[in-house]
């Protein structure tokens, strides 16, 4: 591999010359080691494509080797939903004949749809100049839909998710531009107000160097803010005059600009037909390009003030690429970095994690090891997303010098064949110096020394590439090795990270150059880029194959057995037996779900919410006395100032109190108690209800053994119940384990709000009300009363209110709501499943009273149905054979029974 400048070059010597048929550079293997990863996402079959194919793609990469990707696993789902398709078709003729059509078809709508498949999504964050947004790009195989600006400022100035298709949306590109409601805007525009008054009109001399630039950062995000929505009215027409405005505004005790703020904002808003209740732009093109060039002036910050911008206001963007293959599987989030000039973004990041599965860390290669950025989230975040985490370090291959190689020999890497090829290169040269003098005599054969020429300079750039090959290979896995000892400090033992290298500028020159295939294939394995697109494919596997399987084995053959059932209409006495059974285990299923919420909140109160009220007195004991030595002695403009700024008291004592006192107390109670104690909740979580799961599922599996030992077996055909319980059971298991992700991610994100220092979380928003009041003074009366006033505001707050045991209440409230609805949700798995069974055999045991038509329409669907059942026949077996063809790979096992065909029921 060589700089950008050699890549273009090679080109031009290729086709400057006599047509000579010159082999592509040269293929080495990866010897990337440790947790490095280059390869594994091409390996694709490129003999016999077009040599002058223009640019390289994703498609040219092979998926990667899981079951959820097989190729067959897309010809057994296209086979059963056709035939299931064809199936509908006719039954949609007859539906308006038969109570029972209807009914299955209302089913089938809603329960045989692949699109229902949930794909992961991927949080990408990281710092300024990190390469972020390149690395969407490339990932992407896009140019510029993460658009890239200029230093100081994150490339990505809202949150943007990347997806496959927006509602909607039929062209080959979308997007979804979402701005605040009306009530957002008001406190949008406060928040600003006061920050850019706490910096510029309110701003103390005694603060600490780190205060002062949080504070400026905020100021001024809130004045470009202002400048870019307003640089129409003649109030903000120029920075010189909206800082006038903004004085005069905070010298006028009434303040009457918010409320001409947030009427303006609103009129701009409604000019763009955006009402109040739906704050969506919707754009659609149908090439990149002109999808970005609509996007830049309604998200990107740093424009040139001509005419006003919303773009501070944008809540997110969802953009859709419908070419993109990656996006077929996951989504993809990019988010703010955590260093940007503009605090608002920073806030950003934190709110947009929660709704992520995974979290990719992208810093530059360089200082990735020392990178502030990657530890600080490691420090946040690094158990919410443990063994979800990856780590991408990304490089510029012209910083290959002397220097790195010394280095990498330093730190124990062999540069053997380093030094080889360095060898091989010097020999060439000279001869290439000597074949060069030959050309300038009369007397030589000068197309026989042109070719030669041209093979010694081609030899001398595949050997140069070779060794960026190496020196890039050994400088990640000294890299790899560092990190991995910086990041089994912070996160749980035991918990892969994975570190990819990558070069988006290698990627971007590869998509812009005309190679071989084969020699583009080669270095695109080189810049690591199809080895992350793999990646983020395999984190869409597991939910893939669990959806495909439950549709093909589950899905697909209850609908099938429905209409089998349907078809036959063989009525036969009701067996009360069977409905007492049922009932049976109905009220068990209820009785056990019962016992098991009290249970689990009975954990959490035991281990979690006791814990903290225990700790609770001891604790505000100790944030009292910090009060009163730290706080009471601070000058009365210093306590007024900083009380606007939701209680970050500081002062001469910066040292000493950074926090307030009251913040004192909520630090102590997460990291003392709240942590402490979470980490000791016995696990599993959810042992109760997995208890009751196994009980009910022993019951329905003893079911027809037992009707028969009892003599009261229902008159079937056989096997018949035997099938419908086991197919049902399959989808149980499938349900409650969606379920309880669900309850794991809800639970996460409860112990991130109880446990992370920002104004979201249970402790922090405590006392948002006692500085609220203190915000209101506007400084009146004596100095010596109005520090009176604030401090006896913060005391009585305190003691009378109690916000903090407040907290504790919302914190228990919470943790209740969420496991009642999981137990609702289980509850229902339970209830449709034995629904499900009750009308299966009721429809095998009754004679219902039939519309003229029926039977025209039985004959009609049950020809179809004795066609396109065979079609459907062995779903299972066939997804049990793609199973067996990757015996290394682990995915979550289906029920397998090759001995039953199409018969079975489920979700």
């Amino acid at each position: 591999m060589q700089p950008a400048s050699i890549l273009k070059r090679k080109r031009v010597e290729e086709t400057d010359g006599d047509d000579q048929d010159i082999s592509s550079p040269l293929r080495r293997a990866s010897c990337a080691s440790g947790h490095v990863q280059f390869v594994d996402g091409s390996d694709s079959d490129v003999e016999g494509s077009d040599p002058d194919e223009p640019t390289y793609n994703e498609t040219m990469e092979d998926l990667p080797k899981h079951p959820a990707f097989d190729p067959e696993l897309c010809k057994v789902n296209e086979c059963d939903v056709a035939s299931a398709q064809a199936l509908l078709d006719v039954m949609r003729i007859y539906e308006h004949d038969s109570e029972g059509l209807a009914s299955g078809l209302k089913w089938a709508t809603k329960n045989l749809s692949v699109s229902d498949i949930k794909k992961p999504t991927i949080g990408i964050v990281g710092g300024m100049g990190a390469g972020k947004s390149s690395v969407v790009n490339a990932l992407l195989d896009a140019k510029d839909i993460a658009t890239v600006v200029s230093a100081g400022e994150a490339c990505t100035s809202v949150m943007t998710i990347y997806t496959h298709k927006v509602t909607g949306q039929r062209s080959p590109y979308g997007a979804e531009v979402s701005y605040p409601s009306d009530a957002e805007c008001e406190k949008i525009i406060s928040d600003r107000l006061d920050n850019y008054n706490l910096w510029y009109l309110q701003r103390d001399t005694h603060w600490s160097e780190a205060d002062k630039e949080d504070d400026r950062k905020d100021a001024n995000t809130a004045f470009e803010s202002f400048r870019s929505l307003f640089n129409d009215k003649a109030e903000f027409t120029s920075d010189a005059a909206a800082k006038k405005t903004l004085k005069a505004n905070y010298e006028t005790p009434t303040q009457p600009l918010m409320r001409k703020l947030v009427d303006w904002t609103k009129q701009k808003l409604q000019l763009m037909g955006l009402r109040d209740d739906v704050r969506t732009l919707t754009l659609l093109a149908d090439t990149e390009s002109v999808l970005a060039a609509q996007l830049k002036p309604l998200t990107i910050s740093g424009q040139p003030l001509r005419s006003p911008s919303l773009w501070s206001l944008v809540r997110k963007v969802v953009v859709g690429n419908t070419t993109s293959r990656v996006l077929e599987y996951v989504n993809i989030v990019d988010i703010p970095g955590f260093d940007d000039t503009n605090m608002a973004r920073v806030n950003m990041t934190r709110e947009a994690l929660r709704d992520c599965q995974y979290a990719w860390v992208v810093a530059p290669i360089g200082r990735i090891v020392s990178d502030p950025n990657l530890e600080r989230f490691l420090v946040r975040f690094g158990e919410f997303f443990a063994g979800k985490l990856t780590i991408i370090a990304t490089y510029k291959e012209d910083r290959l010098n002397k220097a790195l190689v010394e280095y990498v020999e330093e730190h124990g890497q062999d540069m053997d064949e380093y030094r080889q090829l360095q060898g091989a290169i010097r020999d060439r040269q000279h001869e290439l110096t000597t074949r060069e003098r030959d050309m300038r005599r009369k007397s030589a054969n000068k197309s026989e020394l042109a070719l030669k020429v041209h093979e010694l300079k081609m030899a001398i750039y595949e050997f140069g590439q070779e060794q960026d090959e190496i020196l890039m290979e050994a400088r990640a896995v000294i890299v790899t090795e560092n990190l991995h000892i910086t990041v089994d400090k912070l996160i749980p033992e035991g918990r892969n990270v994975p570190v990819f290298c990558v070069s988006n500028t290698m990627y971007e020159e590869l998509k812009e150059g005309d190679y071989s295939c084969e020699g583009s294939a080669h270095l695109a394995e080189v810049s690591g880029i199809p080895a992350l697109r793999a990646h983020a494919l395999l984190a869409a596997a597991p939910g893939r194959w669990r959806s495909m399987s439950d549709l093909l084995c589950n899905r697909v053959a209850v609908f099938f057995h429905n209409v089998s059932v349907w078809v036959r209409n063989d009525p036969t006495e009701a067996n009360a037996g069977l409905h007492g059974s049922l009932n049976a285990l109905r009220n068990f299923c209820e009785e056990g779900n019962e016992q098991a919420i009290k249970q689990t909140s009975a954990l959490f109160d035991a281990h979690l919410i006791h814990t903290i009220r225990s700790a609770l007195p001891s604790a505000l004991a100790d944030a009292q006395h910090f009060r009163a030595v730290n706080i009471d002695p601070m000058h009365w403009a210093t306590m007024h100032a900083n009380i606007r700024k939701n209680g970050h008291h500081r002062g001469r004592n910066a040292g000493a109190c950074r926090d307030s006192w009251t913040e004192r107390l909520m630090r102590f109670c997460r990291e003392h108690h709240i942590v402490p104690a979470w980490d000791r909740m016995p696990k599993p979580l959810d042992q109760p209800y997995l208890d009751v799961l196994s009980s009910a599922i022993d019951m329905m599996m003893a079911l027809p053994t037992q009707l028969a030992s009892d003599g009261k077996a229902v008159s079937l055909a056989p096997g018949v119940l035997q099938r419908i319980i086991e197919g049902k059971v399959q989808g149980i298991r499938t349900r409650y384990n969606n379920k309880l992700d669900n309850l794991s991610h809800a639970l996460g994100n409860i112990k991130l709000d109880a446990t992370l220092d920002h104004d979201t979380a249970y402790f922090a928003k405590a006392m948002s009300s006692c500085y609220e009041d203190g915000a209101k003074d506007n400084g009146t009366g004596l100095k010596a009363g109005l520090k009176a006033r604030l401090l006896r505001r913060l005391i009585d707050h305190l003691n009378d209110e109690q916000p903090h045991s407040q907290a504790v209440d919302r914190l228990q409230k919470t943790l209740e709501n969420t496991l009642v609805l999981f137990d609702a949700e289980v509850q229902a798995t339970y209830r449709d499943a034995i629904s499900d069974i009750t009308q299966a055999v009721k429809d095998l045991t009754t004679q219902n009273i039939e519309h003229p038509n029926e039977a025209i329409a039985r004959y009609a669907v049950g020809t179809v149905l004795a066609r396109e059942r065979l079609n459907v026949a062995d779903a299972a077996l066939r997804l049990a054979n793609i199973r067996a063809k990757y015996p290394v790979v682990e995915v979550e096992d289906f029920t397998v029974q090759p001995s039953q065909t199409w018969t079975g029921l489920g979700n």
